[in-house]
């Protein structure tokens, strides 16, 4: 288990640092690092009701069978959660590996509406700072979308702890 940790911190933070483009970091400031982006998470049924440090109320389905990843450190963190089979959407910039073979691989930049819809997805995990203004479209779509963040260390942290409670993979 700690070398799982390990490893995740590491990919994460690698993966994250510049926010998944190569010149991303330099223009924006760093995230504080010490408050979370989630302030409260509780289960209600099949749902986690997730409350955010500023204030903001995001539903999301425990469980969800058919996951779409929109950045390849979302991907490589439900790989290493052991929900691999629950992707049926990744971006084109995921690692070619064995894993991820068969999977549909959709463009986020721009869209690719169409074929997202082919894809039946119960649930989309964006990151907050690259889809911002695409977000609330995707929700008005496609219904379940989570906005995770990855500025931090901290957040990160939240975001794999909150995945692990999505896909039941504490």
């Amino acid at each position: 288990m700690r070398r799982l940790e390990s490893g995740l911190v590491v990919i994460l933070f690698l993966a994250a640092a510049c926010g998944g483009t190569d010149d991303a970091c330099l223009d924006r400031p760093a995230a504080p690092a010490s408050e979370a982006w989630v302030s409260a998470v509780l289960r209600e049924g099949d749902r986690l009701q997730i409350q955010t440090a500023d204030g903001r109320h995001i539903s999301s389905p425990i469980d969800p069978a058919r996951i779409v990843s929109t950045l390849p450190g979302i991907t490589e963190t439900l790989i290493m959660l052991a929900a691999t089979d629950r992707l049926v959407g990744i971006s084109p910039y995921d690692d070619e590996r064995p894993e991820l073979s068969g999977i549909e691989r959709v463009s986020f930049m721009p869209i690719a509406w169409e074929k997202l819809k082919t894809l039946e997805p119960d649930l989309i995990l964006v990151d907050a700072t690259l889809l911002g203004a695409e977000i609330e479209k995707l929700r008005q779509r496609f219904g379940d979308v989570l906005a995770l963040r990855s500025r931090s260390l901290v957040d990160l942290r939240t975001s794999v702890e909150l995945l692990g409670q999505l896909v039941g993979t504490e």
